[in-house]
């Protein structure tokens, strides 16, 4: 059986570039036998190689022990487990380093999926006293609580179900203080590489356990809970601010008791909330388009106002919308007119969602709001900006980003189109003077002054809006106050194809009349 030198020969040829593929698979399989060998042995090796200057000696330490607990954990006398147990808590107030906070993390849920909570009741405070020492000490333990997480409810890959549900009761019990250390961390961190590392945690938990922990100690301090976030959607450092934004996104998708669906309400719709978002979701538009990772932001902003809209249609039970209403519609049409065509879609979803609500369709800035966004409604008609489009667009930029060829973008523009005919066919009767003159401008006088100027795709674009406009408000009664207008731009269309000579500039998008 190797002894501790063994193993680190076996570990560095199998890293080394010029060792033979034969050798490297010899190593490897030496490496596997030594775990089958003596459980202290393995113990004590792991031990020894996670206090090595190697970093990747340190790593196959902590391997070495997540492989010993998850799969010979039961077969190891007790004495044995609480000295593993303790010699890894030893471990993560001495020798964790960044490069191995997982690694360390994984050894520790692990070890929880065999004894916490009945028989290591006093985990949760050593835990929390752990956090205190230091912000690196801080992620550490934010790691192990994100991986608990995960593997209770998001991946549910505990597969006794007995010890899942033990699990997920201790988990949501110890929530309330863990998210008070969280929140007090966020607070006071300065940002630094390793603090960097703590709030990434941080971050990574929070999102985890918004998204699959029903808690009250969540809701009763959510509006802390957005304030705190919310401040660090403008931190850079570390692609910090997707997180934020990441965040901000599930705390208002979360699911929720009945009685509380308002909370999310009242902690978003403030105007302190809302002017740092809008803020930055203006920066992030501007360099949006040049770099990625900016664009990544700007949708997960998006998906934070678009989830707080489509949740505030099905929850909202006043006669009047709640405050700053106004500032948030302005914000969402931001989006429906910008460049892409994924932002232009979620944009869409939520003012049919609002527009068919009793509560919003009359409000003063949602008229306004759909004025304006019907006023550009035959560009958005209009098929352009597809991935491979030659020369590129900015439209087509963002659809590089978001599909993988052009069928894929298709598919996605004729749901986006279909969403848009639901807006307009929703609210043609408070709005079908204005789309009336919208088709007028844009349609029938661009066709009256030069037909043979407009391109396929135009012809298309104008053909689905005036179907959209004209064709549903006669079906639905509502073109008869208009008729003799519409009878006018008809002849005045007719009498032009008599001389027209080319055939598809003949298939016109006409009023329909009936």
């Amino acid at each position: 059986m190797m002894e501790v030198d063994g193993v680190v020969q076996a570990i560095c040829a199998i890293y080394d570039s010029a060792t033979s593929n034969t050798d490297r698979l010899k190593c490897t399989q030496a490496i596997e036998d030594f775990k089958d060998g003596p459980p202290e042995l393995v113990a004590n090796t792991a031990f020894e190689l996670i206090s090595q200057n190697s970093p990747i000696l340190r790593h196959t330490g902590w391997t070495l022990l997540e492989d010993l607990i998850r799969y010979k954990w039961v077969t190891l006398s007790p004495e044995l487990c609480l000295t593993v147990r303790n010699r890894i808590f030893q471990a993560i107030d001495t020798l964790v380093q960044e490069e191995t906070t997982e690694s360390c993390a994984r050894c520790v849920v692990a070890m929880m999926e065999h004894e916490w909570p009945q028989n290591w009741p006093e985990l949760t405070p050593q835990l929390q006293e752990i956090c205190s020492r230091s912000f690196l000490h801080c992620a550490i333990v934010f790691a192990i609580q994100r991986r608990l997480v995960e593997n209770v409810a998001t991946l549910a890959s505990i597969a006794n179900a007995r010890r899942r549900k033990e699990m997920h009761g201790a988990m949501v019990e110890s929530v309330d203080d863990f998210l008070k250390l969280a929140l007090d961390t966020l607070n006071s961190c300065p940002l630094d590489e390793t603090n960097l590392l703590a709030v990434r945690n941080i971050f990574g938990w929070l999102i985890e356990v918004c998204s699959c922990v029903t808690s009250d100690s969540l809701e009763n301090q959510l509006i802390r809970i957005v304030d705190t976030v919310t401040r660090y959607l403008s931190t850079a450092e570390g692609n910090i601010y997707e997180q934020a934004a990441q965040c901000l996104a599930t705390l208002s998708a979360r699911r929720r008791e009945k009685s509380d669906k308002s909370v999310v309400i009242s902690a978003f719709f403030r105007e302190e909330v809302f002017s740092v978002i809008l803020t930055i979701t203006s920066l992030a538009a501007d360099n949006s388009q040049s770099n990625e990772q900016h664009y990544r932001f700007l949708k997960s902003l998006c998906e934070v106002l678009t989830t707080l809209g489509n949740f505030l249609s099905k929850v909202w039970t006043e006669k009047t919308p709640p405050a700053n209403f106004g500032t948030y519609i302005s914000a969402i049409v931001a989006f429906f007119n910008h460049e892409s065509l994924y932002l232009k879609h979620e944009a869409c979803d939520v003012l049919v969602a609002l527009s068919s609500h009793a509560s919003f369709r009359e409000d003063e800035h949602l008229m306004q709001s759909l004025r304006f966004v019907f006023s550009n409604a035959l560009s958005a008609f209009t098929k352009h900006g597809y991935p491979s489009q030659d020369p590129p667009t900015p439209a087509s930029h963002y659809s590089q980003m978001d599909f993988e060829d052009d069928l894929e973008w298709h598919n996605f523009f004729i749901r986006f189109r279909s969403r848009l005919q639901v807006l307009i066919a929703d609210n043609l009767g408070a709005h079908f003077e204005h789309l009336l003159s919208v088709y007028e401008i844009d349609v029938f006088q661009r066709i009256f002054s030069d037909p043979y100027a407009v391109k396929e795709a135009q012809w298309e674009a104008m053909q689905k809006f005036s179907r959209s406009v004209i064709l549903v408000a006669y079906e639905r009664k509502i073109a008869d106050k208009k008729n003799e207008r519409l009878i006018a731009m008809r002849n005045a269309l007719v009498a032009m194809m008599a001389n027209v000579t080319v055939c598809d500039v003949l298939s016109d998008p006409r009023p329909e009349h009936q």
